[in-house]
């Protein structure tokens, strides 16, 4: 039996640890299909062409969360050094290169930004609660700002969102 995969994120790669760890499935009979140059979108970064990094989701492994992530990772045995995991690698790593961050988020100028809050309201929480737990027939045709009030897009939260949405849509000739 094989198994197939398409794309190549982090999830996948966890499916197919599991299919070798639980069910005995041979590396061998699994097929990764991938169609980006960088394999998933948790874990990557990059240069833009127009200069600036895009991190999608850099994660910091500690030991007091991700309970499941730490139990595969001690599954897998290291490729560098045997008799270790990658958890135990992984470990060793925060330990000899320890966190230091001195900024959560910096604006489009690189100049460190003040998150103690994100200048929500009660009201600017509850709609996108609302917001995030709407079903997709619920959604229909709505528009973003049906959902959410003027405050939320004044708020630091939003601030981060706009070059985003600003960036022009790529469309095929």
């Amino acid at each position: 039996m094989k198994a197939y995969f398409i794309g190549g994120g982090i999830g996948l790669l966890a499916g197919a640890a599991f299919l070798v760890r639980d069910a005995q499935l041979p590396g061998r009979d699994i097929v990764i299909c991938e169609a980006q140059p960088l394999v998933g979108g948790s874990l990557d970064g990059a240069q833009l062409a127009n200069g600036a990094y895009s991190l999608r989701g850099g994660r910091m492994l500690t030991t007091d969360h991700y309970e499941c992530t730490w139990d595969l990772l001690s599954s897998i045995p290291s490729l560098e050094h045997p008799g270790l995991s990658v958890r135990d690698e992984t470990i060793a790593f925060n330990v000899e290169n320890p966190a230091h961050s001195r900024a959560r988020l910096v604006d489009r100028n690189r100049f460190k930004v003040d998150v103690s809050h994100m200048g929500f309201s009660a009201r600017d929480r509850l709609e996108l609660l609302r917001l995030t737990e709407a079903s997709e027939e619920t959604l229909g045709n709505s528009r973003i700002t049906d959902w959410l009030s003027p405050g939320f897009f004044e708020s630091n939260f939003q601030e981060f969102r706009q070059p985003r949405l600003r960036q022009p849509v790529r469309r095929n000739p």
